[in-house]
């Protein structure tokens, strides 16, 4: 782990730069790269040579550390801002008041707002954070300068299990497109009847040579994706030496996932949209159609809705691979019935996301797929 504090000066006989001095060196002894930074330094140089996981900002009101924040962000960092007591009601009223207002208005509330973390220092000033609302994501841990029944030690190891919180809460960020293959591999295992024939030897040897952090990843993704136990599965078939035991995301402490997807089965047997007109429509177009054509038309309608709402999953697109390639169902009619729903251009798409995420092959394609598809 790479971690890049940001402080505006460090001085001699400075409370904060004592802290970050003291901060610091638990963190390299936890075996932690650290770098310090100024406002001399090149944000975007600085950056780039380090190339950080975590952005530790130890300062709120400086134009500077928010900048910090916004290039750090750009960059795909994880986000950490300590206020150190500089949001308190009495010094936010009573200190440079008029301009402390200018600069909130200016850049401070988004540069809050933008960051993965709020380190407090105290529970008062927690409970302050939460009254603002800028950010919920809020953690406290103590000074141990200022309070003597908090040891450096303590201190310094609650800090990197914060900051390994946040790269575990933005696990997507760190994502390959070799995940993306993997977790596709994994899915087919689990759900084809004959896995090893579409998975290559090469794909193989990449998922037995997958590291714990990779491992850790993917459990949690899979968990966000309602995929776990499809891929506790697949580990099963193929053999796989992985510690899914270790990577529990239930016992992974991390924050809560922004934009959750619905974590049910993809519903086949009743249409998703509120409207009776619909759902009328629907069932009168169908009503004498195979149960089997009824089933995967639904199942596309839904997964159209659910796509539009951000909330379709990788398990809603297992449920879309095992009905188009197993159930029987006629597909010139299938072809015949899209275009009543305008979903042909969807289903299209659907088909092409399936056979490049899943391994569908073109023989179980029922529509001829879109070139240049993106996910659902």
């Amino acid at each position: 782990m790479r971690v890049l504090h940001y402080i505006d000066h460090v001085r001699r006989e400075d409370l904060l730069s004592a802290y970050l001095t003291a901060l610091t060196t638990v963190q390299e002894q936890l075996g932690v790269e650290v770098c310090v930074a100024t406002r001399r330094d090149a944000i975007g140089q600085k950056l780039r040579s380090f190339r950080p996981h975590i952005v530790h900002v130890h300062t709120i009101w400086s134009w500077r550390a928010a900048q910090w924040v916004r290039l750090a962000g750009k960059q795909g960092c994880g986000v950490v801002v300590s206020p150190h007591g500089a949001l308190d009601a009495y010094r936010c009223r009573h200190e440079r008041r008029w301009s402390k207002l200018a600069m909130t208005v200016l850049y401070q509330r988004r540069m809050v707002s933008r960051a993965d973390a709020i380190l407090a220092s105290t529970d008062h000033e927690a409970a302050r954070l939460a009254r603002l609302g800028w950010n919920d994501q809020t953690d406290t841990i103590g000074c141990a300068l200022l309070d003597s029944r908090l040891s450096v030690e303590t201190m310094g190891r609650c800090s990197v299990d914060l900051y390994r919180k946040v790269i575990d809460t933005r696990y997507a960020h760190y994502l390959t497109p070799e995940d993306n293959e993997v977790i596709g591999s994994l899915l087919h295992a689990a759900i084809d009847r004959e896995p090893s024939a579409q998975i290559s030897s090469e794909r193989l040897g990449h998922l037995h040579a997958l590291d714990a952090d990779h491992w850790r990843r993917l459990c949690l993704w899979a968990e966000d994706e309602d995929v776990m136990a499809l891929v506790a599965e697949a580990v099963r078939r193929l053999e796989l030496n992985a510690p899914l035991a270790d990577n529990d995301p239930t016992a992974i402490s991390r924050y809560p996932v922004r934009h959750p997807k619905r974590r049910d089965a993809l519903p086949a047997d009743d249409l998703l949209l509120a409207g009776e007109t619909a759902k009328e429509k629907w069932r009168t177009v169908l009503q004498d159609e195979s149960d089997a054509l009824k089933r995967v038309v639904t199942l596309l309608l839904n997964a159209r809705t659910l796509s539009r709402r951000n909330e379709f999953s990788l398990r809603h697109l297992c449920d879309l691979y095992a009905a188009i390639k197993f159930l029987d169902y006629d597909e010139e009619e299938l072809k015949a019935i899209l275009p009543r729903f305008s979903a042909v251009g969807f289903s299209r798409r659907a088909v092409a996301v399936l056979g490049r995420r899943l391994l569908l092959t073109e023989g179980f394609m029922p529509l001829r797929p879109a070139k240049r598809a993106k996910d659902l």
